[in-house]
This record gives structure tokens, sequence and C-alpha cells, in this order.
């Protein structure tokens, strides 16, 4: 099942859920499709959990060597794995140029209305397809690099390798910023073709849905969902123990420094319950802020030099909407998941004192 193994990782023993993190690192950092990804990790689920049944240690399983078992495991990536990998980085950059190029689609439609006279075959769009697959291009290098060094770090440096892996992302990422403000500084890009755009953006879309026909239907069947890892929080590789004891030994280490009393667990619990049920966790906060950010654009917008006419202000305002709620409907998700796995916890601590 997809992010089953998510579920599962807490029942495995320290040593067996430290090495498996690393070889879920490695594996996701050996670019394959998503399907893929999740049947070799979900197999590793399985096969660390039987031998930890019975009793045998980690390196044994393994080998005794984690760089060779992982390089063996990945082993028979196929080509089409790759290529879906390359794809499914590239899509959301596509699917943006496509929704541009629908907006200018529209500019253009309502132009004809207006009585002006141009050939639609030379109309040209405010996209410029070269610069944005250029970007993409740029995206995905980081994505390729970060995992990269990933792959390597994790074995020479398995106790610093995530900072390494996130300072050279960073590092690549400001490289790439710097290149695209060398090449389009002081240069107005000029729009492509809008019907070049379009054709472009539907075959590109059309052949991504075509090749992964397979994956969407294999996690539309397997999915577990937000709600229902939420309701198995016990077991999701959260660490809440972990970070709720580490945040309770914080508290009481700065109230040592300042002079106060320590916390009780039990006051601790109450403070942590409390945290769960402030406004920002609540659904009323995350709604609000999508017509906020869209006010907030808009002001800003205006200032900045503001629209062309009535009807762009209409689809700005459309388009910020329907953006913020997607983006805040997200987050809300992650927060509630987290917070339902918090209060799970809690409820387990007050029933065992």
């Amino acid at each position: 099942m997809i992010n089953s193994h998510a579920i599962y990782i807490e029942k495995l023993q320290p040593e067996y859920r430290s090495v498996f993190r690393k070889i879920r690192d490695y594996v996701t950092a050996s670019n394959m499709d998503e399907i893929r990804n999740e049947e070799m990790l979900s197999e590793v689920m399985d096969t660390f959990l039987s031998a930890q049944n019975e009793g045998k240690p980690v390196e044994q399983v393994i080998g005794g060597d984690l760089g060779t078992f992982c390089r063996q495991l990945c082993s028979d990536i196929g080509v089409k794995s790759r290529v879906i990998n390359f794809l499914e980085a590239m899509q959301p950059i596509v699917s943006v140029l496509a929704i541009f190029g629908v907006l200018d689609l529209v500019k253009m439609l309502e132009k004809l209305s207006d009585g002006e006279k141009f050939s639609i075959l030379t109309y040209r769009g405010e996209e410029n397809v070269p610069a944005f697959l250029l970007g993409g291009l740029m995206f995905a290098a980081v994505v390729y690099a970060g995992r990269f060094f990933i792959k390597r770090l994790v074995f020479t440096r398995p106790d610093t390798y995530k900072k390494l892996a996130f300072l050279i992302r960073a590092v690549t990422l400001v490289l790439m910023l710097a290149v695209i403000l060398i090449l389009f500084n002081g240069a107005e890009a000029k729009g492509t073709y809008l019907w070049v755009t379009l054709l472009f953006c539907a075959v590109f879309l059309t052949a991504y849905r075509f090749i992964t026909r397979e994956s969407r239907r294999y996690k539309k069947e397997n999915r577990i969902s937000l709600g229902e890892m939420a309701g198995t929080s016990a077991n999701i590789s959260l660490d809440i123990e972990q970070t709720e004891m580490k945040r309770f030994e914080k508290l009481n280490s700065k109230n040592v420094r300042k002079g106060k009393p320590e916390l009780t667990f039990g006051q601790f619990l109450d403070r942590e319950e409390k945290s769960c049920t402030s406004w920002d966790k609540r659904p009323a906060f995350y709604i609000f802020l999508v017509p906020a950010s869209t006010v907030l654009g808009l002001i800003i917008t205006t200032f900045a030099g503001g629209f062309e006419g009535f009807s762009d202000m209409l689809v700005f305002i459309g388009v910020m909407l329907a953006v913020e709620g997607a983006i805040m409907y997200g987050v809300y998700r992650l927060v509630d998941t987290g917070t339902k796995a918090r209060l799970s916890w809690l409820r387990s601590k007050r029933e065992s004192e």
C-alpha cells in the first residue's frame, strides 16, 4: 500500500529503524518512479519485520554491508522507471505553464470579442516556453544533484549526511538563481506563439497521463489517506514520543536557567493539550488565510502597476483564491494529521498515569 512503510516504521526496533531510514533515503535518491519506490520499501519493511520477530540482528539481514545491500536493491531500476521519475519532476512546471497558457487564451478571446483584428497563428502569449523548460530543467538539476550526494553521504557521513545534503541543495539553488539572473537580466522575454504553448502542454500532459496510467491506478487502489494515517497515529513515523520528551526536557532546562520551578509531567501534558487546541490549529484560521492572502496580493499588484482592465483583476482574484485554497487545504491536512497524532499520544500518557 502507498505510504504503508510510514505506518509500520515505529514497529521496528531502534537498530532496524535506523537502518531502514538510511535505506529509505538511498532508495528515494535513486531516481525511480513513485510506485517502484513504494514497492521496494514495502518489501524491505516486510523483510525487516519478519527478521525482527525471528530475533535476527539487522546485520544478518543486510549481509553486514549496508552500501552493498542498497546498491543490489536498486540495481534493477529500468529506464522506464527513470523516465517516469523525470516526467514526475517536470509535470508541475508544465502544469503551471498550461494554466498561464489557458489564461492567455481567455485574454485572446476577450480581445477578439472586443473587435481587435489579428491572426490566431501569430498571437503571442506572455509565456516563454524555452525559459519555462530551462527553469524546469534547472529545478530538476537541483533535485538530482541533492540525490546524487545523498546516495554517497548516507554511508560515508552517516551522522551528518542530511545536513550536508541540505547545504548542497541550498548552494545549488543559489547557483541556479544566479544563472537565471544572468540569462534574463535586462532582456525582455518574448512570448511564444500561444498555439505552440498550448500544443506543447497538451502533448506533454497527455503523454504523461498515458505513461503513468498504471501508477495512477495503483495509487488510487492502494493509497492510504492522511485521515487513515491519523487514525493509526501511534504507528506513524512522526517520532511523537521522542519529540515530546525532548520538548519536556528543553522546557525544564529553560525554567532552571531562568530560576523557575520545573514543570511536572502532568503540567506538561496540560500545556501540550492547550497547544493542540489553539486557534492556529483550527480550520477557520486556514480558511481566513485564503481571502487574506488574495487581498494582500491584490494590494501589492495594484501598487506595483495595477491591472490592464477589470477582467484581468477578476482573473487574478480567481486564480489566487484557487491556488491559495489548494495550498491552505494541503497545509491544514498536514497540520491536522500531526495534531491528531499528538492528541492520541497525550491520551495514552494520561491513561497510563
